[in-house]
Parts: structure tokens; sequence; C-alpha cells
């Protein structure tokens, strides 16, 4: 089975663009989408996911062979459109089960003095404290499963992006 050169250049830049949007890109601004009222989160959430929506069109428009120059004065396909907005739409709804304080945003990570505390455990209380611990160690574990998972779900849509691409008859 013979797989495009193009299909691998693809997903590292899809990697490279999730990398630079999620980390080095996103503002502080962007950071209220763990907001617990909509009218704090929903704006800075679709900025976050608009910059992951532009930097897939400016992807496309370069696989698809447009030049920066004449890229606004030229319409793609509407499919090449559909598929940044599908990266708007998932990554704006995976970010908010994530960010959620009602959903996996309830979780939150332990530094490492709290991970030491809480594996050594504390004399005084001592059960309540080891309850309180393990109580502690569990969320610190659920917070990095959703991170993983958000991560992962975030690389299957690009996977997706480039699979379509591809089936749609696309190719550099």
């Amino acid at each position: 089975m013979y797989i495009p050169t193009e299909v691998f250049i693809l997903i590292a830049l899809f990697i490279i663009k999730h990398f630079l949007a999620d980390y080095p890109w996103q503002t502080s601004y962007m950071l209220r989408k763990f907001g617990g009222k909509p009218s704090v989160w929903v704006l800075p959430l679709a900025a976050h996911a608009g910059v992951h929506a532009l930097c897939t069109l400016v992807i496309l428009f370069i696989f698809s062979g447009y030049s920066y120059v004449f890229m606004l004065g030229k319409l793609l396909p509407l499919k090449v459109y559909s598929l940044a907005l599908l990266d708007f739409a998932l990554h704006f709804t995976m970010d908010r089960v994530k960010a959620s304080p009602y959903m996996w945003g309830r979780y939150k990570t332990l530094n490492g003095v709290e991970v030491e505390k809480a594996f050594k455990g504390l004399r005084s209380n001592e059960q309540r404290i080891r309850f309180a611990s393990r109580e502690r160690l569990r969320v610190n574990t659920y917070f990095w499963w959703s991170l993983g998972f958000d991560q992962m779900f975030h690389h299957l849509t690009d996977l997706l992006i480039v699979y379509l691409l591809f089936s749609w008859g696309f190719h550099g």
C-alpha cells in the first residue's frame, strides 16, 4: 500500500499547528475559557478554537497551492472551509469538556510537594489525612487522564482532517 509523502508532511504540520495554537499562541484572554459562566468562557474559547481553525485554513491554503499573497482573493472549494469549521467545532467542544468546572475542569493537578505528602502521609489525624491524600491522588490521576484524552482527541481530529482531504481527492 502506497501512502503519499504529503500525508506525513500534513500530519507533521498539524502536530506543529496544534502545539503552537495550544501553548505559545494561547493568550491569557483565551485561558478565561476555564470560567464557570458562559458569559465568561464562550468568547475566549471561541477565540482559541478560531486560532486552530485559522491555522488549519493556512495549512490547507499552502497544501492546495495558493500563495499567501493571493489567498484572500481566491476561493478554495467549500470542502476546505468545512474542514476548518470541523476543526473549530471539535476543538471548541473538547476544550469546553476539559475546562468546565462541572466536567473535567473539576480535576486539578498536584504540585510536587503535594504529591510527596500524599505518598508519605502525615502522622497527625492519620485516617482522615490518608483518605484526603488518596482522594487528592485520584483527582490528580483524573486530571492527567483528561489532559491526555484531550490531546489524543485533538490529534485524531487532525488525522481525520488529513484523511478527509485525501479521500476528497486533494493532493499536493
